[in-house]
C-alpha cells in the first residue's frame, strides 16, 4: 500500500512540473498547425525507462519547447497515460515507470509545440526481454558439468541456475554474475541418470522467465575393438580402443567357459594395451573382456574375445637327401617359444615312433639307418615345451629309397654296325649301370654292364634297316636297383632315292637322275622291265651317285620301265616308284611366273575379254608344242582307247584333233602317272601369260603386228586350209610354238562371260562350275582378229570336237 501511495505522489509531481512549463518563451503561431513528426523510434527500453526520438517536419524558433505525452497499452487498443517529458529537442525519456519482463507494450506518443494542437505519431510496439535462451549442457566427466546460454537482456543483475532434485523439483544450485553466459558445476554424476537444468535472469525489480530446460545423461563409453594379439603359453597381449576421457583405469577379466570371469589385471587411465602372464594350454579357449572404471562409475564390459594359444606346428617337412644309410630332413620352424622337436618315423605302415629329438630352433636333422628300396618310410615332426606339444607337421614320405635313375638317355651315334649311348648319372652310390635293348618284335634283354660313374658306352651290333631298336639303362648298387632311365628309340633307314626320273631319252640313250637320300649306302642298283612287272638288274652305280645313263636302242613308241634302290654292306633300301621311259612324250618348256594385265589391252576385242585386270601366275612348265597324233595315239594304245580320226591330212607330228575337253584331260591324267608330275590343261591365265611372251602387251603370240603374224602362226592366209606339223613356225620368246595358230587349245577353266570382273588376282582357276569350257588361240582356219592372244572361245566339254581344236599340257 505504501508503494502505491509513493507512485501516485510521483506522478502528480511530474504533471505539476510539466504543466508549469506550458508557459513557453517562444510560442508558435497558433494559426499555423505543425505537421506530425515522423520517424518515431525507441532508442532504449529497460525495466524503468523508455527513451524515444523523432524528427520534426517543421522548423521552429530557437528555444521552442516540446511537451511529450507517453501513452501505453498492454493490448494495443486501450491506452493509459504513462507520463510527460518537456524537451527542447526531438528526444524524450519516460522514467520511473516499471515495466515487466517478457511483456509486449504498445506505445503512442504525442508532441505539442507551444500552444498548438497536439498531433500523434505512429504506434510503437516493443517487448521487454530478460529471459535467457539456448541453454545447453556438456557433461564431460562424472564430477563436473558445463552450462552455456544466451544472455538476451542488458539490465539483469545476475543469473540463477536450478537443477531438478531427487524429488523431481527444481532447486537453486548456483548464481552467477550479470552478463555471464556459461558456468561449471561440480557434482557427482552417475551413468543412467538424467540431469535437468534451467536458468533465469534476475534484475532489480524483475525476474525473467526460465529458459528452456536442458537435460543431460552421463556418457561413459565402453572400450571397443578388444583384440587378442601375441599369445603364447606364458603370456597374452591385449589391445583395445579407449573411447572415454575421464576413466581412471581399465579392468581386464578372463574366463575359460565364457560364463565365470575373474579379474586378472587393472591398468591406469588412457592405457590401450596390456600383457597378461600365465600358463596357457594348447587346446583351451580363453575369453577376455575389459571395462573402463572412473571415480564414481564403471562402463559395461565389451564383448568377450576368445583366443587359444597358437603353438604353431612345423611345416614344409621334406626329405632333403635319402640314401641306403641315411635320411636327411628339413622343416620350417613356425613357433617362437618351443624348447625342442620330436621326430617320428613309421616303416612300411607300422606305428610312428620317436627316432630322434633335437633342441629349439633346429630346422633339420639326419636319421641314420638301413633303408631298403622296397620299403616306404614316413616321417613327421612336432614342437614341444615343458607343458605343451604342437600339432604334427605334414608327413614326408621316402618312397622306395631315392636311388635316382639315370636320365637324358640318348644315342649320339647310330649306324648299321654300332650304337653309342649317353646318359646323365644322377646317383652317387651306384656300383655300375646295366644297359638293355629290345626290338619291336622281342622284349628287353641285358646287352652290357658298366662300372660306376660311367655315362657313355659304345656297342657293336648289326642293325637292320627299318627295324626299331629300344634302349634303356639303370643304376645298381650292392643290393638295390634304380628305376630305369627314359627309353630312347633308334632306327636305321637306308633311304630310297627320291625324284627318280628319266631326264633324256633318245633312240640310243636313256639318261636318269635321282636324289641321294641315304648317308651310308655303298651304291645303287638300277632295274629295268619291258612289261612293268618283271624287272632285271641292269646296272650297279657307286655310292653318292645321283645320275647314270643306259646305252641301248630305243624304238620310237616302245616303253621301258625302271626303278632304283640304294644298297649297303648289310641292307637294301626300298625301291623307288616305277617310272617309264620312251621316245614319245611331249617336251616341256619352263615358264617363269609373274604379274600382267590380262584381257583386251588394245580395246578391240569382245565383251568377255574385259575388263583388263591384273593377274599373277606362279612358275609352271608348258608343252613346247601342241600334243601330236603320235603322242596321243600311244596314250590310246596304252589305255585301249579308240584314236580320233582325221580328214586325210596325215597324223604323225601334226596336232591331234577331234578331241573334246574330257579327252584332253584324260591324256593329262595318264601322262601324270608316266612322268611323275601332276599334268593338267593350262588355266586361261597361264595360257595367255605364256602366249604373250610372259605377259607382254602384244596382240599375238610373238608379235603385235598383223603383217608379221605369218612368221609365228598357221592361219587362214597361209595354212592351205589344213593344220600343219607342229614347230614349223617360229616360237615366241618363251620358246613355245603355234600358240596363236595351227589349232585352238583347250584350257582348264569353265567359261563365264563376266568372270574377268570377279577374277581373283593370284592364280585364278576360273569359275567353280559351269556348262562350257574355254579354249584359246587361233587355228588354221582363223581370221587375223581371231588369232589375238586375248580372244576367248567356249565349247561343250563332251560334244565339242573340231578339226581345228586340240590341246597342250602344263605341270607345276
Amino acid at each position: 500500500m505504501k508503494n502505491k501511495l509513493l507512485l501516485v505522489l510521483f506522478i502528480l509531481g511530474v504533471l505539476f512540473v510539466s504543466c508549469k512549463d506550458y508557459d513557453f518563451e517562444n510560442p508558435v503561431d497558433p494559426n499555423n498547425s505543425p505537421e506530425n513528426p515522423y520517424n518515431l523510434k525507441i532508442d532504449s527500453f529497460c525495466e524503468d525507462t523508455l527513451s524515444v526520438s523523432w524528427e520534426d517536419k517543421d522548423e521552429f524558433p530557437a528555444g521552442t519547447k516540446r511537451i511529450v505525452k507517453f501513452e501505453k497499452s498492454l493490448n494495443g487498443s486501450s491506452f493509459t497515460i504513462a507520463g510527460y517529458d518537456t524537451v527542447l529537442n526531438n528526444q524524450a525519456k519516460l522514467i520511473h515507470n516499471y515495466f515487466h519482463s517478457d511483456t509486449t507494450y504498445t506505445f503512442r506518443i504525442s508532441v505539442s509545440y507551444s500552444d498548438n494542437q497536439t498531433s500523434f505519431d505512429n504506434l510503437l510496439k516493443s517487448k521487454l526481454i530478460l529471459r535467457p535462451s539456448n541453454l545447453t549442457t556438456e557433461l564431460t566427466c562424472d564430477s563436473l558439468i558445463t552450462l552455456t546460454w544466451q544472455d538476451n537482456s542488458n539490465f539483469e543483475n545476475y543469473f540463477e541456475i536450478e537443477k531438478v532434485d531427487n524429488s523431481g523439483n527444481f532447486e537453486l544450485v548456483k548464481t552467477v554474475d550479470a552478463n555471464t553466459t556459461s558456468t561449471e558445476i561440480e557434482d557427482v554424476f552417475y551413468t543412467g541418470n538424467n540431469y535437468i537444468y534451467r536458468v533465469r535472469a534476475v534484475a532489480r525489480i524483475n525476474y525473467s522467465s526460465y529458459s528452456t530446460s536442458a537435460a543431460k545423461q552421463l556418457v561413459f563409453p565402453s572400450p571397443t575393438l578388444l583384440t587378442v594379439g601375441f599369445f603364447i603359453e606364458s603370456e597374452v597381449n591385449l589391445t583395445w580402443q579407449d573411447n572415454s576421457t575421464f576413466e581412471k583405469g581399465f579392468e581386464i577379466e578372463r574366463s575359460t567357459d565364457n560364463v565365470n570371469f575373474y579379474s586378472v589385471a587393472v591398468t591406469p587411465a588412457n592405457a590401450t594395451s596390456t600383457k597378461i602372464t600365465g600358463s596357457y594350454l594348447v587346446g583351451t579357449n580363453y575369453y577376455f573382456r575389459v571395462k573402463a572404471i572412473s571415480k564414481y562409475n564403471n562402463t559395461i564390459y565389451n564383448n568377450a574375445q576368445v583366443a587359444s594359444i597358437q603353438f604353431n606346428a612345423p611345416s614344409n617337412l621334406k626329405i632333403t637327401s635319402y640314401s641306403e644309410t641315411n635320411v636327411s630332413l628339413s622343416w620350417n620352424d613356425n613357433s617362437t617359444y618351443e624348447q625342442g622337436y620330436d621326430i617320428e618315423m613309421n616303416d612300411n605302415g607300422g606305428s610312428f615312433t620317436v627316432v630322434k629329438q633335437v633342441g629349439a630352433n633346429i630346422t633339420s636333422a639326419s636319421i641314420p639307418g638301413s633303408y631298403l628300396t622296397d620299403h616306404l618310410y614316413r616321417f613327421r615332426v612336432r614342437a614341444k615345451t615343458t607343458i605343451n606339444y604342437s600339432a604334427y607337421s605334414n608327413i614326408a614320405t621316402a618312397s622306395n629309397l631315392q636311388f635316382n635313375p639315370p636320365s637324358s638317355l640318348s644315342a649320339n651315334s647310330f649306324t648299321e654296325t654300332q650304337v653309342s649311348l649317353n646318359w646323365v648319372d644322377n646317383s652317387d652310390n651306384e656300383t655300375g649301370f646295366e644297359i638293355e635293348r629290345k626290338t619291336s618284335s622281342d622284349s628287353y634283354s641285358l646287352i652290357k654292364t658298366t662300372s660306376a660313374n660311367v655315362t657313355s658306352v659304345s656297342i657293336d651290333e648289326i642293325h637292320t634297316s627299318g627295324e626299331l631298336y629300344y634302349y634303356r639303362v639303370r643304376a645298381k648298387s650292392n643290393f638295390n636297383y634304380s628305376d630305369y632311365s627314359n627309353e630312347t628309340t633308334q632306327s636305321i633307314t637306308l633311304n630310297a632315292p627320291s625324284n627318280f626320273k628319266a631326264t633324256n631319252v633318245t633312240s640310243t640313250t636313256a639318261e636318269f637322275s635321282w636324289v641321294d637320300k641315304s648317308t651310308f649306302e655303298t651304291g645303287f642298283e638300277l632295274y629295268e622291265s619291258e612289261n612293268g612287272s618283271t624287272f632285271n638288274l641292269i646296272k650297279t652305280i657307286g655310292a653318292n651317285s645321283t645320275s647314270t645313263s643306259i646305252n641301248k636302242t630305243y624304238t620310237y613308241g616302245k616303253i621301258y620301265y625302271y626303278k632304283i634302290r640304294a644298297i649297303s654292306n648289310h641292307n637294301v633300301s626300298a625301291f623307288t616308284s616305277n617310272i617309264s621311259a620312251g621316245y614319245i612324250y611331249p617336251e616341256f618348256v619352263y615358264v617363269s611366273g609373274g604379274t600382267y594385265q590380262m584381257g583386251d589391252n588394245f580395246n578391240e576385242g569382245q565383251v568377255e575379254e574385259k575388263p583388263v585386270h591384273q593377274v599373277t601366275v606362279s612358275d609352271f612348265y608348258m608343252g613346247k608344242t601342241e600334243v601330236t597324233f603320235e603322242q596321243y595315239e600311244y596314250f590310246c594304245e596304252q589305255t585301249s582307247r579308240t584314236p580320233p580320226g582325221e580328214p586325210g591330212w596325215g597324223k604323225g607330228t601334226r596336232p591331234v584333233i577331234n578331241v573334246n575337253w574330257q579327252d584332253a584331260k584324260d591324256y593329262c591324267d595318264w601322262l601324270s602317272s608316266k612322268i611323275g608330275k601332276t599334268v593338267t590343261l593350262p588355266t586361261e591365265a597361264e595360257w595367255e601369260y605364256a602366249a604373250r611372251n610372259q605377259g607382254a602387251v602384244i596382240r599375238y603370240a610373238g608379235t603385235s603386228e598383223s603383217s608379221l603374224l605369218g612368221n609365228f602362226a598357221w592361219y587362214i592366209s597361209n595354212s592351205n586350209n589344213k593344220n600343219q606339223p607342229v614347230g614349223t613356225k617360229a616360237a615366241n620368246s618363251v620358246g613355245l610354238f603355234d600358240m596363236t595358230g595351227n589349232v585352238s587349245e583347250w584350257c582348264l577353266d569353265y567359261y563365264d562371260e563376266t568372270y574377268y570382273s570377279i577374277s581373283p588376282a593370284n592364280n585364278p582357276q576360273g569359275p567353280t562350275s559351269g556348262t562350257e569350257r574355254v579354249f584359246r588361240g587361233g587355228g588354221y582356219d582363223s581370221q587375223v582378229y581371231q588369232c589375238r592372244a586375248s580372244q576367248r572361245f567356249l565349247g561343250d566339254p563332251i560334244r565339242t570336237k573340231y578339226l581345228s581344236l586340240g590341246f597342250r599340257c602344263v605341270y607345276h
